[in-house]
């Protein structure tokens, strides 16, 4: 099975750091989560969770929350606005494979200002915290297209 959640125009993205936003994003995937848990035959130990961009945020907002809930994680051209050891240690037994491009100019991959971190200070904080589970993708370049030569539209990643 898989699910690919979307966030509602009516629930805000960011999650507070204790997760208690149960109308928001967290509140909404959560309610959904544990229904398909109860209702559908899933491994609870392989459970992995993939995002791009915002997603990838998700991806990292996930991985503080739930720590226990995931077996691997790929965010991709990610951030996170916490970054403590606290954190790290919590997730560092997670199979983690990070993958950014220098040149991104959406998400940039070190620091990125107003409290938020790229993939370099997530993964330096892994590593850090003596995860031997995380492996990290950086490339110099990266090209995001969106292309409409077809119906429907479809969004292309190339790295």
């Amino acid at each position: 099975m898989m699910l690919v959640p979307s966030i509602p125009k009516y629930a805000g993205y960011f999650t507070p750091a204790d997760g208690s936003d149960n109308a928001g994003f967290e509140g909404n995937f959560n309610g959904l989560f544990n229904k398909l848990i109860r209702e559908y035959p899933i491994d609870e130990n392989r459970i992995y969770i993939v995002g791009s961009s915002n997603g990838a945020g998700g991806t990292w907002s996930q991985l503080r929350l739930h720590p226990e809930r995931y077996a691997a994680a790929i965010p991709m051209m990610g951030w996170s606005d916490v970054i403590t050891d606290d954190y790290f240690e919590s997730i560092k037994d997670v199979a983690v494979w990070a993958v950014h491009a220098e040149d991104d100019k959406n998400v940039r991959i070190g620091e990125m200002g107003n409290g938020y971190y790229g993939s370099d200070y997530l993964v330096e904080g892994l590593k850090k915290s003596g995860s031997l589970k995380v492996k990290y993708s950086r490339y110099i370049k990266y090209s995001f297209t969106t292309s409409c030569n077809t119906r429907p539209c479809s969004s292309q990643i190339a790295i």
